[in-house]
């Protein structure tokens, strides 16, 4: 049997399967998730997203949209046919975009609401289809059901990691960071209630850092008690590159340029866990066991660490001997048009951070 013929059998039996079969079609999904993990991801999805898989998915979920196992099993087939990076031109995302999945994939979420599953599966398609700014800047109606995702389902991870790293993408465009400010409380119960989860943070700061990247919306992260929650999320997990760097960015947005944000920062105990954090990341770089970030990513990581100790311990020692470099910092990022309100990267494939 050809390699690839048990995928091209899932195609056909995929476009050809009864309306009326629901069972039917969730076991072929299924079937297909496992065949795809089973050979090289980005060939085997290519091979359905050829043969007009995608559109037969999105068919599905607004056909069946009553149907909770049909809406899980096909934003689950969909989020392996769309995984590309961020940015990045893709047959499977131009088709989900034709087909209109994302309002497929909304209308079941509102239409399940109450069930994490659904939530569960249906954000993590989000996610990898927000990787197109087009895309996301196209999908307002999202937005409303992302956060209310969060708030329904407060204590579970799983839907909340999901919902995270589709808003984080979602906010990577300008377009919704005015409403995406309504969300503040379910982004701060999720650094709360899971601050034990590495990825739940990670993702949540990293939509943090997207959406306070407007001077009024990092005003309103302050005063939502943000710094109280990000701080002792990023003391627990400081080992973790990806959560340090998302941490570190959020808090260089918001306290730049408040006083009472700076006040609050320090009283939230930010200047010793940053100054370990420091530490610990030139001791790692200086004996060659720097994190697992990008160059440019680790580079942007000690700069927004010495940005912030300069604007919240200016008075300390180690800030006056960081006064130099953080200058010299913030004219490097002065080149740019967000000079003063860095972005995260975007969130990657498998549910960890990402390259934009």
């Amino acid at each position: 049997m050809d390699d690839w013929q048990p995928l091209c059998m899932a195609s056909q039996a995929l476009r050809s399967c009864p309306s009326a079969d629901a069972d039917l079609f969730v076991a072929l999904c299924e079937r297909a998730c496992v065949d795809l993990e089973g050979r090289e991801k980005a060939s085997g999805a290519a091979t359905l997203v050829n043969d007009g898989v995608v559109e037969v998915l999105c068919a599905w979920l607004s056909a069946a949209r009553s149907n909770a196992g049909v809406q899980v099993a096909a934003c689950r087939l969909i989020r392996r046919l769309v995984g590309q990076p961020y940015g990045a031109d893709s047959p499977g995302r131009l088709r989900a975009a034709r087909a209109g999945a994302v309002g497929a994939i909304c209308g079941g979420m509102t239409q399940h609401v109450e069930h994490p599953g659904v939530q569960r599966a249906a954000a993590s398609a989000l996610l990898l289809l927000f990787r197109s700014p087009a895309l996301a800047e196209s999908s307002g109606a999202a937005l409303d059901v992302l956060i209310a995702a969060m708030r329904v389902f407060s204590t579970d991870a799983g839907v909340n990691e999901a919902c995270a790293g589709a808003l984080r993408n979602l906010f990577m465009v300008q377009t919704h960071l005015a409403s995406g400010v309504d969300g503040l409380d379910a982004l701060v119960c999720a650094l709360r209630v899971h601050r034990a989860d590495v990825h739940v943070v990670e993702h949540t700061c990293g939509a943090l850092v997207n959406l306070c990247a407007t001077d009024a919306n990092a005003e309103a992260a302050v005063n939502a008690g943000v710094l109280e929650a990000l701080i002792p999320a990023l003391q627990q997990h400081a080992s973790s590159p990806g959560v340090s760097l998302a941490a570190c960015l959020a808090l260089h947005n918001l306290v730049w340029k408040w006083h009472s944000a700076q006040r609050a920062a320090c009283s939230a105990g930010a200047v010793p866990v940053l100054r370990s954090l420091l530490t610990t990341y030139e001791a790692k770089t200086k004996h060659g066991r720097a994190p697992k970030l990008a160059e440019a990513d680790a580079s942007l990581l000690r700069d927004a660490i010495m940005r912030v100790l300069h604007r919240i311990d200016p008075h300390s020692s180690h800030a006056r001997s960081t006064d130099r470099a953080a200058a010299v910092a913030s004219h490097g990022w002065a080149k740019s048009s967000s000079a003063s309100t860095p972005r995260s990267p975007a969130s990657g494939a498998n549910g960890h951070s990402g390259h934009r």
